[in-house]
């Protein structure tokens, strides 16, 4: 019963937090409260590093780079859907999700354009990437039920994409990594709720 109440406490102050960083669009609201209102229609990932902050929005198939203030820095544009987001140890490329392309974008952060897609193959609709060791892998729809974890030798100069033999995720895996331990790839299942005790 503890456990529930400081769960649903934490997930009210993340939300409220996350609300007040991203502003209410086209309000003045988040402006009076010292937050800033940020050009975009919808909001899927947040990704910080040590010089700027990536939001992607798949309802503007764009990612949007700011400082560490808020200030606008670029917006990156005709990324299809553009969702998950993962970015190399030394930060200088970062790693877009594009399910409505079937595709994962490269972006140069220095410049903050695109220099490649990947291709993940048809209907696969990745949504989630994470790097770890020399691949880089992405949570996909592999049938109408069924979904896989994919992966690509992303230094190649041509990847070939790997898929799941038999993949038996009911939705598309969460995907996460760390320098920490950059050999071990990290998924969960989406989806599902589980019960909290």
């Amino acid at each position: 019963m503890h456990l529930r109440r400081r769960a649903a406490g934490v997930a009210l102050v993340l939300a409220a937090t996350s609300f007040n960083l991203l502003g209410a669009p086209g309000t003045a609201a988040a402006q009076s409260q010292g937050g800033i209102v940020l050009p975009l229609r919808s909001h899927w990932q947040t990704l910080a590093d040590s010089r700027h902050v990536y939001v992607s929005s798949p309802g503007d198939d764009a990612v949007l780079a700011t400082d560490h203030d808020g200030q606008v820095v670029k917006k990156v544009e005709g990324l299809d859907g553009a969702r998950g987001m993962a970015e190399s140890a030394d930060e200088s490329t970062l790693y877009v999700a594009l399910p409505d392309a079937d595709a994962i974008s490269v972006i140069d952060t220095a410049t903050l354009t695109e220099t490649r897609r990947v291709s993940t193959g048809t209907d696969t609709e990745p949504e989630s990437v994470a790097l770890a060791g020399d691949r880089l892998f992405s949570g996909y729809q592999a049938t109408v039920f069924d979904a896989g974890i994919g992966s690509v030798a992303i230094a190649e100069a041509n990847p070939t994409v790997r898929l799941d033999d038999n993949p038996v995720w009911y939705g598309k895996p969460r995907l996460a990594s760390s320098s920490g331990a950059p050999d071990r790839l990290v998924a969960a299942e989406t989806g599902r709720q589980l019960p909290l005790q």
